[in-house]
């Protein structure tokens, strides 16, 4: 499916500082973990989460792709999420 729009950075340029983890609120985001992989699955079947991601894990495995392909166009620098 192509893009409709250009990207707004070429990629690579994020890849050598690594994925950050931000404090906000309280909360620290951080980049998702293998382990993450049930909680997601779970999260997933939420259908607003659907809605906005237009998308379903519908098993652990699926979900645990999901992470690893996020992590792996962060790390090529082909997108960041």
């Amino acid at each position: 499916m192509p893009f409709l729009v250009d990207h707004a950075l070429s990629p690579g340029p994020l890849q050598p500082g690594g994925q950050p983890s931000l404090a906000a609120a309280g909360a620290v985001p951080r980049p998702w973990r293998e382990e993450d992989a049930p909680a997601l699955e779970q999260v997933f079947r939420d259908p607003a989460i659907q809605r906005w991601n237009l998308r379903r894990a519908d098993s652990v495995d699926e979900a645990r792709a999901w992470i690893t392909d996020r992590r792996r166009r962060w790390t090529d620098g082909s997108a960041v999420h």
